[in-house]
């Protein structure tokens, strides 16, 4: 029974303190961010750059088969860089699952809220040596490991189809609109 109950508590906490920015790589307050983990060991879903599809960072869940958990705020002005864009902290990692000890993990972050794909959002994202997951009940310290900031976002995202399907919409009323106004 004890161990049913440990297993179910089986969480590990990451302290991260890293500056992240846009894709003008400007560090920037209010972006999103988390940890993403390859808990399967093929590979993560994503790489610094290219396309992905849309996101959600509104809660923990799944990029494919990686599992993705929220950072504990947005990036913030402040902490130990003084500046703008700073991440500080992910929530506690559940160990169950697909995710366990030993896991690389990695930093992915968006440059607007949500990762909506509205307005040219980009992602980011880096993983770097020494980046797995710790013991069960660790609360380890990363601040030495992501030291290449401020990260830039250099991945596309991929508007939802019903968002291409909204502007492809919006653009033939107004194409309608302007014949009309012609005629």
């Amino acid at each position: 029974m004890l161990l049913i109950v440990a297993t179910l508590n089986a969480t590990v906490t990451l302290q991260i303190r890293t500056q992240l920015a846009n894709s003008s790589g400007v560090a920037t307050d209010g972006m999103y961010w988390g940890v993403l983990v390859d808990g399967t060991g093929d590979g993560f879903e994503v790489t610094p750059t290219g396309t992905i599809d849309e996101f959600d960072f509104a809660s923990n869940g799944t990029y494919g088969n990686d599992s993705y958990f929220v950072g504990s705020n947005t990036t913030t002005s402040g902490g130990p860089f003084g500046s703008a864009g700073v991440a500080l902290n992910v929530n506690s990692i559940p160990l169950s699952g697909n995710v366990s000890t030993s896991d690389s993990f990695g930093i992915f972050w968006t440059d607007k809220a949500g990762g909506s794909g509205e307005d040219g959002d980009s992602y980011g994202f880096i993983s770097v040596t020494g980046s797995v997951l710790p013991s069960d009940g660790s609360t380890t310290a990363f601040n030495t490991v992501f030291t290449g900031d401020p990260y830039t976002a250099q991945g596309s995202i991929i508007p939802e189809p019903s968002i291409l399907g909204l502007f492809s919409g919006v653009f033939a009323l107004g194409a309608v609109i302007l014949r009309r106004r012609a005629g």
